[in-house]
């Protein structure tokens, strides 16, 4: 069942709620400026999610719509982790602690080719945005573990090459920084935020077509019938079933909730070959892309919100630090929300860890008040127990509580 599928089984599940619920009641530990004005949309955005998941608790009238909302509820919560990760020590600890146990089960995972390998491995990508950060020896090593990451199966799978691809760009920003105008940097962010039209215009060609009237959708589903992997559009039609469904059922305001999922009428030629998947009322519930889900669920006020934690954010990074890295960190976050029209769906797993963290980089006043060089031994402390021990010493967080 695809619903199992999304809804992962009872230990995970048991986990997710347990993480969620101790972030909720240490927040105050976690981050002690999660009510201040800079996390403004993060706490708007999810006042939202708790009146549309409790909309969604009683429209819902079947046991899978049940469990799609408890799926969808964890999935929508996923900002939390800004709270979680807003203390330098904190996410230092937990980040590193990642860097060094999980190298086991990724050799384990790439060894026997899994798909779920590049998710697994998403958390890398913080290391490969800051790899100019280290020493000689460290940053190649992190940098050919980027080009690792961006062209393994990359025949079959273009969305991991691009991913680590930017990642990479951004470390090379990040290594020419002090010769990098900060207006430049401006800029860059805008351009990043602008992405998303590139992304619709030539990546989303047969939905841009459809929506500009340039192309009916039954020629849109016959040419992709037509093309091999790697041509293949496999988000126009989804993008084209949930507008329309949004449209149909009168719910593009206000969303569906997350008990409900978008009407399948186009785009089930992606996956209805899969006769073992069954859909409830003939919906999807989700898809891959994490900002179509949101619309789906809650609405272009819900998008709107959403969007706004990565602007603000983002602005904060660029307009609100102290040293040179976040800035460029903040670019790529901006970046991030344009490729959430494309991938990026939130599941609270450690394949959400890697954005996350660094969108709370980006909120956390902790972090934009250090100079270059504490952030670089932070950056450091990732990979080196003598580099977390040298940031205990520097009091970061005793200065600015």
């Amino acid at each position: 069942m695809e619903e199992d599928m999304y809804f992962g089984n009872w230990l995970m599940f048991s986990v997710q709620i347990a993480v969620i619920t101790i972030i909720y009641m240490y927040r105050n530990v976690l981050c002690p400026k999660y009510m201040k004005e800079d996390y403004k949309y993060v706490n708007l955005y999810l006042k939202w999610t708790y009146i549309l998941s409790v909309i969604g608790f009683v429209v819902a009238d079947n046991y899978i719509e049940y469990r799609q909302l408890f799926v969808g509820i964890i999935s929508l919560l996923v900002p939390v982790l800004c709270w979680l990760f807003c203390r330098p020590t904190i996410s230092l600890n937990l980040l590193s602690a990642w860097y060094k146990y999980a190298w086991l089960p990724f050799l384990f995972l790439f060894y026997f080719k899994l798909g779920f390998t590049q998710f697994y491995m998403q958390p890398l990508l913080v290391l490969v945005c800051l790899f100019p950060l280290f020493p000689k020896k460290t940053a190649m090593m992190i940098l050919l573990l980027g080009v690792l990451l961006a062209t393994k199966d990359i025949e079959e799978e273009r969305a991991p090459f691009i991913k680590a691809t930017v990642a990479i760009l951004t470390g090379i920003a990040i290594s020419i920084r002090n010769v990098l105008p900060i207006k430049i940097i401006r800029i860059g962010r805008v351009f990043c935020f602008f992405c998303s039209v590139i992304v619709f215009v030539f990546v989303f060609g047969d939905a841009y077509d459809v929506f500009a009237g340039k192309a009916d959708v039954e020629e849109v589903v016959h040419s992709n019938k037509e093309r091999d992997v790697v041509e293949k559009d496999t988000r126009s039609l989804l993008y084209i079933d949930v507008v329309a469904s949004a449209i149909d059922n009168e719910y593009l305001i206000w969303g569906r909730t997350p008990a409900r999922g978008f009407d399948i009428t186009y785009s089930g030629v992606l996956f209805w070959f899969d006769k073992t998947i069954s859909y409830n009322k003939n919906e999807r519930h989700k898809n891959e892309m994490v900002l179509s889900n949101i619309l789906t669920w809650e609405g272009l006020v819900g998008l709107l919100l959403f969007s706004l934690i990565y602007i603000r954010g983002s602005y904060l990074a660029v307009y609100r630090s102290n040293n040179k890295i976040i800035p460029i960190l903040g670019c790529f976050v901006a970046w991030r929300w344009s490729w959430g029209w494309v991938e990026d769906v939130n599941n609270f797993l450690i394949t959400d860890v890697d954005l996350w963290a660094l969108i709370a980089i980006c909120y956390s006043s902790y972090f934009r008040r250090m100079s270059d060089g504490e952030f670089i031994v932070w950056a450091n402390g990732l990979l080196s127990k003598k580099h977390r021990q040298l940031f205990q010493r520097l009091k970061i967080e005793e200065r600015n509580d």
